[in-house]
């Protein structure tokens, strides 16, 4: 995570993506993991041990074709529409929260 801002206040990863299951690697250890099922995955930085000069990589391993498995009707569609076995890493962005105080009028 070379050149990201992990001191705000609150920040994650958001990754859309297809495949079967996936996992998230923080400095060689599996912080998390996930089976595919259409929507995007949200990781909680602070949660997963990301600092600053973390190695962080993701792993995602693909869905065959012939696998025998239940999914959402939209999931299903994507799949469907794949001639072979289903892998894709669609997006991955860094998102940062900040607070926010109002004043009243």
């Amino acid at each position: 995570m070379a050149g990201a801002d992990l001191a705000g206040d609150h920040t994650e990863l958001e990754v859309s993506w297809a495949g079967d299951v996936a996992r998230l690697v923080v400095d060689g250890t599996v912080v998390a993991d996930r089976f595919w099922d259409g929507s995007p995955w949200i990781i909680e930085t602070n949660d997963a041990g990301i600092r600053p000069g973390s190695d962080v990589r993701l792993q995602i391993l693909p869905l065959a074709k012939d696998a025998q498995v239940g999914l959402p009707a939209g999931a299903q569609r994507r799949r469907d529409a794949v001639a072979g076995d289903l892998v894709s890493l669609d997006s991955l962005q860094l998102l940062q929260w900040a607070g926010w105080t109002e004043e009243p009028a």
